[in-house]
């Protein structure tokens, strides 16, 4: 059982026991300083500054922005389709878009992307566009076939698939029709040309070289394949997409 309280121990007790409003004002100032010092510590921690009527919570998670990711464009056709477009950027090797190399091409190109030994590919589809058979003068000059309009034809050998010198005369030494050709034959099976007077029946007078391994730097200003026959001496054209 405790001992009866004395009257000295109630005087002590008094003496020691802060009186209520003391005790309240301090748990007040206590309650107004725990948010303060952890809302400071956020400012001190962000270096930031709370919106205006919006204080910044203490455990607000700052993450960093993640930085856009660049994403080549695709060219829907591959390389053959930048041809005749109106943007061709380095690596190029001319046209006159090129802006590393502008040249005015006379196949008509305006882009000629790469490097000019790189090959053709096998799977592309391509069109030979004939621009003129060259035969050659006693004296040594080549003949232009325009002036002497004669009517030559060009096919592809042992076929009946031809153009004429008359058509390409007619669009500026780049013949309207073609002859269809693949990348394959282009870079390694190789093709050969026939020359016929007259119509694509007519006689043969001249017969080219094996045409192959050829690449994208004649795509320009056109490829030469040495003939034998008569006085042809060689076939000019142009390689187009087909």
């Amino acid at each position: 059982m405790a001992s009866p309280q004395t009257p000295d121990d109630a005087a002590r007790q008094r003496a020691t026991t802060p009186p209520w409003p003391v005790t309240a004002l301090v748990l007040l100032a206590g309650g107004v300083m725990v948010p303060a010092t952890t809302f400071g510590g956020y400012l001190l921690a962000t270096g930031q500054q709370p919106a205006a009527g919006q204080p910044a919570a203490a455990d607000d998670a700052r993450v960093p922005a993640t930085p856009a990711q660049t994403v080549a464009p695709v060219v829907v056709g591959g390389w053959q389709a930048l041809l005749r477009g109106q943007a061709c950027e380095p690596p190029c090797i001319g046209g006159l878009a090129c802006l590393s190399k502008p040249l005015a091409c006379t196949s008509g190109l305006s882009c000629i992307p790469g490097a000019g030994d790189d090959r053709f590919g096998d799977d592309e589809v391509w069109a030979l566009h004939l621009s003129a058979v060259r035969e050659g003068a006693p004296d040594g000059t080549v003949i232009d076939p325009c002036r002497t309009r004669k009517d030559f034809w060009v096919c592809r050998s042992g076929t009946a698939t031809c153009v004429s010198q008359r058509d390409a005369c007619g669009h500026g030494a780049n013949s309207a029709a073609s002859i269809p050709v693949t990348g394959t034959e282009l870079a390694r099976e190789g093709l050969s040309l026939e020359v016929r007077l007259g119509s694509a029946a007519g006689p043969l007078i001249a017969k080219t070289e094996t045409i192959v391994d050829l690449r994208r730097g004649g795509l320009c200003r056109g490829f030469s394949a040495k003939a034998v026959g008569g006085d042809v001496q060689r076939l000019t054209y142009f390689i187009l997409p087909g």
